[in-house]
């Protein structure tokens, strides 16, 4: 997520990718620079915010299947789906839905067939 568009605003990673998905993965990106660029990396530190990071390390996940669990326990239910399930994993991360526009810090726990990593 951290590379920039090529010029003609072409997104490399977005290739093969259906346009609904690759307009949402552009502008939670957006987002993400958006806020990152307000932000002064502190001496002594990699990063100047979590939405750095994750622009720099991040990967796309999506999931055709999620545990609901506790409401507004995210994390917690992640963990321990990642923890007591074999084939969930745990994922942290920035979520937008079809009810919202703006990223939210968000943790899930996707089922996947290869008991790893979600795609």
């Amino acid at each position: 997520m951290s590379r920039r568009r090529r010029p003609g605003g072409r997104d490399p990673r977005l290739a093969g990718v259906d346009p609904e998905t690759a307009a949402v993965r552009r502008w939670l990106t957006d987002c993400l620079r958006a806020v990152a660029s307000r932000r002064v990396t502190p001496p002594g530190h990699a990063y100047g915010s979590p939405q750095e990071f994750v622009l720099k390390h991040g990967t796309w996940h999506i999931s055709s299947r999620v545990a609901v669990m506790v409401e507004s326990h995210c994390f917690a239910n992640a963990l321990n789906c990642a923890l007591v399930y074999p084939g969930w994993s745990y994922v942290e991360g920035y979520a937008m839905g079809p009810l919202t526009q703006v990223p939210i810090h968000h943790g899930w726990g996707p089922w996947t067939s290869r008991g790893g990593r979600s795609s």
